[in-house]
């Protein structure tokens, strides 16, 4: 049964709000039953045997959903297939985890199919990231427990560098805080403004997070560590989805923010008659009058070495030291 995580209880009269973690779903172990499913584009056969591989290879029984093998246009099967298949494998008690399979594009379509109560009473290991970062958040905020951002099923786990992998198995198997996080020694973490935050951590992909305003699963920010991530976005994309959370109050409500990776988000080719924004341009002008502690670089995302975080749990971070500790 889920335990509760540490929580932080905090002064009020210092202007503080008390920060409690989720509940956490046991960790898994060896001889465990794991799903997996798919919530978003469709998938060909090589990459969902690569995942059935991969989990079997850390020593569980694999159970592939029909999601998996679904199409129905450039989606891995239709809505009810897909959120039918979320529906199942939480309610199945045979089943101890659910991996999504991949990412892309599709999950939106599903939320409104989904059994919250389902899945509210029948807390389980659950990890994916990208597209499937407001299930993770509809399972924070309607579920009432952690779920992991992390790789999904199709990364062959075996393949992993060292960084990834045991930071992947300590969410995976271990039923301790992960404690102090930080980058892979070549990286960098980078302060943007300094200062000390506590909250539940939150987030996710920057584009599924700003299509979520104004929605019945709309992202919540309030008290919280706010981390943030994309791919394959140009650069005056990534500025107008911060412009809509910044306007819908999500960095007023925050405690902290994280950028993590933004891979393949390169500026434009700039011209003596057409200047660009970089990235650190656009931060340092939407993200610094927020005047919250805020760090950048860190390896979280859709890059590797990559973190597996678990969404739901309280973190410390220290933008003055470049640090991030979950308790």
């Amino acid at each position: 049964m889920a335990g509760i995580i540490a929580s932080c209880n905090t002064n009020h009269k210092q202007g503080r709000k008390t920060m409690t973690g989720l509940k956490r779903p046991r960790p898994l172990k060896p001889g465990d039953t794991v799903a997996v499913i798919a919530a978003s584009s469709r998938s060909k056969p090589e990459a969902v045997k690569k995942a059935e591989k991969g989990l079997t290879d850390l020593g569980f029984k694999v159970i592939i959903g029909n999601s998996c093998y679904a199409e129905h246009g450039n989606l891995s099967g239709t809505d009810v297939e897909r959120a039918g298949d979320i529906n199942k494998m939480f309610t199945d008690p045979s089943v101890d985890g659910i991996f999504m399979l991949t990412g892309g594009y599709g999950s939106q379509r599903c939320y409104n199919l989904l059994d919250i109560e389902v899945i509210k009473n029948n807390p389980k290991f659950f990890i994916g990231y990208s597209d499937v970062t407001m299930l993770l958040n509809i399972i924070n905020q309607q579920g009432g427990f952690v779920a992991y951002h992390g790789p999904m099923a199709s990364t062959a786990y075996e393949n992993f560098d060292e960084y990834s992998y045991s930071h992947f198995k300590k969410c995976v198997f271990s039923d301790e805080a992960l404690g102090s996080i930080t980058n892979p020694p070549e990286r960098e973490i980078k302060t943007l403004i300094g200062g000390k935050a506590e909250g539940v951590l939150t987030g996710g992909n920057l584009s599924l997070l700003a299509s979520s305003i104004g929605t019945a699963y709309e992202i919540d920010t309030k008290g919280k560590i706010f981390l943030i991530e994309d791919v394959n976005e140009r650069l005056y994309k990534i500025d107008r989805m911060l412009v809509q959370l910044l306007n819908a109050g999500k960095f007023k409500d925050c405690a902290g923010v994280i950028f993590g990776d933004f891979a393949n988000c390169p500026p434009e080719k700039p011209s003596e008659e057409y200047k660009i924004l970089s990235l650190e341009d656009i931060f340092n002008d939407l993200i610094m009058p927020i005047k919250k502690p805020v760090i950048y670089n860190v390896a979280c995302g859709h890059c590797m070495p990559t973190l597996t975080l678990p969404f739901g749990s309280v973190m410390k971070l220290d933008a003055d030291n470049r640090s991030m500790t979950i308790l």
